[in-house]
């Protein structure tokens, strides 16, 4: 990810005033190419289990683990409502600084996240998905919205989903965003496959590990 970030600011980071925008490039705004929360899981829905995504679960892009839930039999959290789909961003609304985010790649068709999460969905065939968390995630994007949470009148620092829509990126020009976006979408594509071998090895040593200490 480091590599992901060197790249990126690289290309972006010095353009990052009005004057200094090249030819082509423009200012936006998240909420340009995003739209925010889609669907909620409902009563219509046929999972008989779902995969809960809370807030804690993920950071900066790793997700530790799923609670799988029985919808017949288990108590679901009230908080588990927010559907997501392949290539959303979800950001945790509490705290930014703690880097609870990630961008889903291929997600279990019930995967299920709390409503502590602003669950973005790219609307806009224009700039990739792993293009906006890159500027979500950037430092100064954080440093800026945990001031902003930081000031709520919530109990403890807390974001509206529309502070994150109305968060400001710059745009280059067609030929360097698809250059861009092709960077990203490999390294997050090896990202991934990374995370899923990481899941798979853990998951062995929890069913292999009891067995070889029981043959002590």
């Amino acid at each position: 990810m480091s590599q992901a970030r060197t790249y990126f600011n690289s290309i972006l980071a010095p353009n990052d005033s009005e004057d200094s925008l090249p030819n082509g490039w423009k200012f936006a705004k998240v909420g340009d190419y995003c739209i925010e929360n889609i669907a909620n899981l409902s009563a219509n829905d046929s999972f008989d289990s779902i995969l809960y995504l809370d807030t804690g679960s993920i950071t900066e892009n790793y997700i530790a683990d799923f609670q799988e839930l029985n919808l017949h039999s288990n108590t679901i959290p009230s908080r588990a409502k927010r559907k997501a789909a392949d290539g959303d961003i979800v950001f945790s609304t509490v705290r930014p600084n703690l880097k609870h985010y990630g961008l889903l790649h291929n997600p279990p068709k019930n995967l299920i996240a709390s409503t502590g999460f602003a669950v973005l969905h790219n609307k806009s065939s224009e700039v990739a998905n792993c293009f906006l968390y890159m500027w979500l995630t950037s430092d100064s994007i954080l440093e800026y919205l945990q001031a902003i949470a930081e000031n709520s009148v919530s109990t403890y620092p807390s974001l509206n989903v529309s502070d994150l829509m109305n968060v400001e990126i710059i745009v280059p020009d067609e030929k360097t965003l698809n250059q861009v976006t092709c960077f990203l979408t490999a390294i997050f594509s090896s990202i991934s496959e990374n995370n899923r071998q990481i899941h798979m090895l853990m998951t062995s040593k929890d069913l292999l590990l009891p067995k070889l200490m029981s043959s002590r």
